[in-house]
């Protein structure tokens, strides 16, 4: 029998934990952002970044697009989006997703509402807090991991440190109208 706890969320008693084996893989030292890939919507997408600064989900027109997801299933937002520097942004729309999270059997399955934006992006989409909370999650910069909780265990996404720093660079260009690379694959082809 499973117990509840708050808001009706399985209580658990699993640990996450993190130690120096958390470190293979990773150059040291780095100021990378957590760069990971995710299924959202039947599709595997790359440039996925993990801003735990983010109050909202981001999700990039161009994406909406290449998920075959039309406009017409956003939603109108009342809520204003602010940027960086205090400007407000242009929401096209919000639209709610199932977005999994790590890989089998240590993963998790969550809807995750996106706010949509027509602006260039050197990332996919943005995954902000209110995803990371639902599924329990701990962001590791320094380990460059996203652990959560999933129903068999303690789950792990590994951030790329080659992607993180090929956004980095993206951003760091004058804007152009070259599109970029969106880097989303079907999986519902793949066997």
């Amino acid at each position: 029998m499973t117990a509840f706890g708050p808001n009706n969320r399985p209580m658990t008693d699993l640990v996450i934990f993190f130690s120096n084996t958390d470190f293979n893989g990773v150059q040291t030292p780095h100021g990378d952002a957590i760069v990971i890939t995710l299924t959202v919507a039947n599709f595997e997408v790359e440039r996925v970044l993990i801003d735990n600064g983010s109050s909202a989900g981001i999700l990039y027109h161009d994406v909406l697009e290449k998920l075959n997801l039309g406009s017409d299933r956003l939603k109108s937002v009342d809520s204003p989006l602010y940027g960086f520097l205090g400007e407000p942004i242009h929401v096209e729309g919000a639209i709610k997703l199932l977005v999994t999270v790590g890989i089998a059997p240590c993963q998790s399955t969550i809807m995750v509402k996106f706010l949509t934006l027509k602006l260039p992006s050197a990332y996919n989409m943005i995954i902000g807090r209110p995803s990371l909370n639902a599924l329990g999650a701990i962001v590791l910069t320094f380990h460059m991991k996203l652990m959560f909780l999933a129903s068999s265990g303690v789950g792990v996404a590994c951030g790329d440190q080659k992607m993180a720093g090929q956004c980095y660079l993206t951003a760091l260009r004058p804007k152009t109208n070259e599109s970029l690379q969106i880097g989303i694959s079907d999986l519902r082809f793949h066997h």
